[in-house]
């Protein structure tokens, strides 16, 4: 076959062109000009090509050699005209996100000058003058942007991503309900996931760090020093000195970060070893009992305070002399001194009793909980002896059954009970259905009963204590503090004694066992916030802690060949346990001593996550890691808007090391999920085939009935690996709508679907989308066509009930114009505020702030009783991270209701008072409570805008996104908006 042309090259090249094979077009012209090296059109066909690609320095270069075969005479040709066009936009994106650098600008000034005068004259299109303005601009800015940059990250940073909700108090998890991992090893006992710490190379070994958020109880943290214990003792000598190990423990509660706290401190006594065997004891009990317990033991109790007093002392030295292994950052301390002083001035009217009452399962409410989840009652299966069942058992297999497809229950089923009846004759197939399960339910409980597979999965070695447990509510202290308690002694040696299922005469010693609990025995502190220890409520412990917790522990320490001898176990099995766990804990500290730090940081998950990314987390040593081996998220992904969250704010701070991984669970929300990509779609609105190409990391897994694990993908990403232009714009026209008008979730306590992310978080995407590889004037186009109010689309927000079906992946409506002018005051301050950071230029409209410093603070007081019922403030809604602000104008004939309700209106453009309504869904504090007789709410706004709204008699309501109704009875007018100042 004779070689190709030049103009045949060209032509395949611009067939592959038309079909978005720029790459491979790229190719062709490439050829094309080697071929014809004099002519113009080749290397202009290839800066389009590059345009395209997003690589704009070289499609700068190819302009450049372009105009070198044009002659001067000929610059107003067609040709030299596109040109002309495309180099003002290649400029404006090569420049803006560094790929253009200031040499490569000298080097073509002379073609600059050339050609730029070719902008003023109005004969040769509007594009070609629109485009060179848009230079001028992005030029006039460059300076001010390089030196802004970093200070616009940091300040979009500290911008909300999360909705706000009505009560902004945080709920305290004490006692987790996780089984401890080695993070090094796995995810817990059913989730292997070794990293082989042998075939790291010294500088990977000398930088191992790992991050839990939500670190709650620290039971992960205790777990992985433990395997990274024996990881250390497994490795060369010379790879041992190497190794150095950093630990990031994470919570938004100070309360949860004062309890490890003190944990710390009684570990560091076990690793000073300066006791003798009993008080040596004395602290592995008080250990015990403060982590596990209910009550503690009165020696405990003060043993405890006494560490609550060191901790109060040390925070308060400046710098603090706490154990060389831990470090609290120094934002985190103030709110851990006041969980300190809360604890050692004794938690007032609160009881043992009260304690203990509160501790009892009840089989009613967690059959309620079962209840609310699939939406109506539980009852036992006909032929069942309802004395006989494990209640237990039937809430969860009732969920199981429930959720089970219909075709799967027809599959099992109708070959005992005959047909189902057909789609054709719907009552009759739901009463067959219905039947048909609880038949299922029944056979299900049988055979669990049968084999012995109960709800209690409580190990032999446990269940002796687990009877005695039964009884007193408290742990068995060891053998040597056990002559402390009046009838403990002989009241374990019966029930040690006797044969499990038999029950013994021992009324008189319980009833005096209990009765010295009763009057001795504290409740123990480190359960309560101030929130609980001021209201009239106690802490929910209602589960068999043995049964769960205490053997989640002896189940990690036969893992890890952790052995407890026969006879301490039969002394005091549970405190044997913790025993064995905590001391390896210890021991494992002592060996890693100069090679582990643990650092206690209080803060937002997101927010913390995000400072990092940015550089922006000033509060933490410069030499802590920003970067991270693995992360455990635990479940705070079910509160912060899911997998999307942990992909925007987690993996990309992830090391590039083999193994680098973030994981999470789901607890909050598990049975009302579908299948894993109806999990995956809720939260991302994409499926999990398509994470990769959109959000450029690896889904490892995703589901609700297993880990979510992602782990990083070499960004930026080839345009061969990404969606296409029209995909992307699909898609952020979906997460864009769904953003400002949500779905709606359920009211009930384990079943309900948090998607709070604002408009905050919506510009965090592009941003990201960028560093995954996405071409600039792609994210700068659809921002600009957001930003002048001409975005057209054929996607529309679902407004059902959550979980959103994976259907509306595909739903598409008829193209319109919609109407994103409400939602501009938000973008407004936050598109001012994070400018000089964003990688790709925009024109913000005329009407915008042109700087930070014309964007305000603004605050308003609201009497108590002008908050509405629709704020939830007597039931757990008042948590839900749903609350946007509404401001309209008050000489309108609608009411903050009518706008609330009509949001989907305003969005469609067909609401007759859209220019009188702004939305804000990025607060900036929120309260509602009614504890402090007033209630506040502050947002940022730019200055004009605000004076604008005062003139004409504007008003504000917060509003909830789920419901569509205002949160209080009265709108507030702009008068009462008052600018807060820098000292407030």
């Amino acid at each position: 076959m004779p070689p190709k042309t030049a103009s045949e090259l060209k032509e395949q090249g611009n067939e592959k062109f038309k079909r978005r094979l720029y790459k491979e077009a790229a190719e062709l012209y490439r050829k094309a000009e080697s071929i014809a090296p004099r002519e113009a059109v080749y290397p202009s066909n290839l800066s389009a090509a590059h345009y395209e690609l997003g690589d704009y320095a070289a499609s700068l270069q190819a302009i450049q050699r372009a105009f070198e075969n044009i002659p001067s005479t000929e610059d107003v040709s067609p040709l030299a005209i596109r040109l002309s066009t495309r180099l003002a936009k290649v400029l404006s994106h090569g420049v803006r996100d560094g790929s253009i650098s200031s040499e490569m600008l000298k080097d073509t000034s002379e073609m600059l000058s050339r050609i730029s005068t070719l902008a003023e004259n109005p004969d040769f299109g509007q594009e070609l003058g629109a485009a060179w303005k848009d230079w001028r601009r992005v030029e006039s800015e460059k300076e001010r942007v390089s030196r802004g940059a970093a200070g616009a990250k940091a300040h979009l940073s500290s911008l909300p991503i999360l909705r706000k909700s009505a009560n902004p108090g945080i709920e305290y998890f004490s006692i987790g309900h996780d089984n401890p991992m080695s993070i090094i090893d796995d995810w817990g006992p059913d989730v292997p996931d070794p990293m082989n710490l042998k075939s790291l190379p010294p500088s990977h070994l000398s930088n191992l760090s790992f991050l839990f958020g939500g670190v709650g109880d620290a039971r992960h943290v205790f777990s992985s020093i433990i395997g990274l214990h024996r990881a250390y003792g497994r490795l060369a000598r010379d790879k041992q000195s190497h190794l150095n190990t950093h630990l990031t423990l994470l919570d938004i509660h100070p309360t949860a970060l004062a309890r490890d706290l003190c944990i710390f401190f009684l570990l560091d006594e076990l690793i000073l070893d300066e006791s003798d065997e009993e008080a040596k004891t004395e602290t592995l009990a008080t250990l015990f009992y403060v982590f596990l317990g209910v009550v503690i033991p009165p020696y405990c109790y003060e043993k405890f305070r006494g560490v609550v007093r060191i901790a109060l002392a040390t925070l308060q030295q400046s710098p603090p002399k706490l154990p060389a292994w831990v470090h609290v950052t120094a934002n985190a301390i103030p709110s851990i001194l006041d969980a300190l002083r809360l604890w050692d001035a004794e938690i007032a009217g609160k009881t043992t009793e009260g304690m203990l009452q509160n501790h009892q399962e009840d089989v009613a409410e967690l059959l309620q909980h079962a209840s609310e989840l699939i939406h109506e009652p539980i009852t036992v299966p006909q032929g069942l002896d309802p004395d006989n069942v494990d209640y237990k058992a039937l809430a969860a297999l009732s969920i199981h059954v429930h959720q089970t497809p219909d075709e799967e229950v027809i599959r099992h089923l109708a070959p005992r009970i005959g047909p189902c009846p057909g789609l054709n004759v719907p009552r009759e197939r739901k009463l067959w259905l219905k039947d048909a399960r609880e038949m299922m339910l029944g056979a299900m409980l049988l055979a669990s009963q049968a084999s012995g597979d109960s709800a209690d999965s409580t190990p032999k070695e446990l269940k002796k204590e687990n009877s005695w447990y039964d009884d007193m509510s408290v742990y068995v202290p060891p053998g040597s503090l056990r002559k402390r308690h009046p009838a403990f002694d002989e009241l374990w040696a019966k029930v040690n004694a006797r044969k499990p299922g038999t029950t013994g005469n021992i009324k008189g010693l319980v009833q005096k066992a209990r009765t010295h609990v009763l009057d001795d025995w504290k409740p123990n502190p480190t359960l309560f916030d101030r929130v609980m220890a001021e209201s009239e409520f106690y802490p929910l412990t209602k589960f068999k802690i043995i049964g769960s917790v205490v053997t989640q522990i002896f189940e990690f320490n036969d893992r890890f060949g952790l052995a407890a001898s026969k006879e301490d176990m039969n002394d005091s099995p549970c405190y044997t346990t913790a025993k064995v766990f905590f001391t390896a804990v210890a021991n494992g500290i002592k060996a890693l001593q100069g090679r582990i730090k643990l650092e206690v940081l209080k803060g937002d998950l997101i927010y913390e996550l995000a400072s990092m990314t940015l550089s922006a987390d000033h509060h933490r040593p410069e030499e802590f890691p920003r970067a991270y081996t693995r992360m455990w998220l635990s479940n705070v992904p079910d509160y912060t808007h899911g997998l999307l969250n942990m992909v925007l704010f987690a993996a990309p701070g992830l090391e590039d090391v083999p193994g680098a991984m973030v994981a999470a669970n789901c607890l909050l929300n598990s049975p009302v999920w579908k299948n894993d990509a109806q999990f995956c779609h809720q939260y991302t609105l994409l499926l999990p085939a398509q994470v990769p190409k959109f959000l450029g990391c690896r889904l490892v897994q995703a589901g609700p009935h297993k880990l979510t694990k992602l782990s990083r993908l070499p960004t930026p990403l080839p345009l061969t690996q990404l969606a296409s232009h029209d995909e992307l714009k699909t898609w952020l026209c979906r997460v864009l709508f769904s953003t400002l008008i949500s779905g709606r979730t359920s009211f009930g306590q384990m079943d309900r679907i948090h998607t709070p992310n604002n408009l905050t978080a919506f510009i965090v995407l592009v941003l990201h989308l960028h560093s995954v590889g996405f071409p600039s004037h792609w994210l700068s186009g659809f921002l600009s066509s957001v930003l002048a109010n001409n975005l057209v689309s054929d996607v529309a927000p679902y407004q059902g009930d959550y979980p959103t079906p994976t259907s509306e992946h595909s739903r598409r409506v008829t193209q319109r114009k919609v109407n994103l002018e409400p939602w501009h005051a938000d973008l407004e301050h936050i598109l001012v505020t994070a400018y000089d950071a964003l990688p790709f230029p925009i024109a913000l409209p005329q009407d915008f702030a042109s700087s930070e410093a014309d964007i305000a603070t603004y605050e308003v007081e609201i009497p108590a009783h002008n908050v509405s019922p629709a704020a939830g403030l007597d039931s757990h809604q008042q948590t839900y991270p749903v609350v946007s602000l509404l401001f309209y104008n008050s000489r309108t004939l609608y009411s903050a209701d009518d706008f609330a309700e009509n949001m989907h209106s305003l969005l469609e453009g067909t609401f007759k008072a859209s220019a009188d309504v702004q939305i804000i869904t990025t607060i900036q504090s929120l309260d509602l409570t009614k504890t402090s007789g007033c209630c506040r709410v502050s947002w940022r706004m730019a200055r004009a805008r605000t004076a604008k709204m005062a003139r004409e008699g504007w008003v504000m309501a917060p509003f909830r996104q789920d419901i569509r109704r205002s949160l209080l009875w009265q709108p507030v007018p702009a008068v009462q908006w008052k600018e807060q100042t820098l000292e407030a």
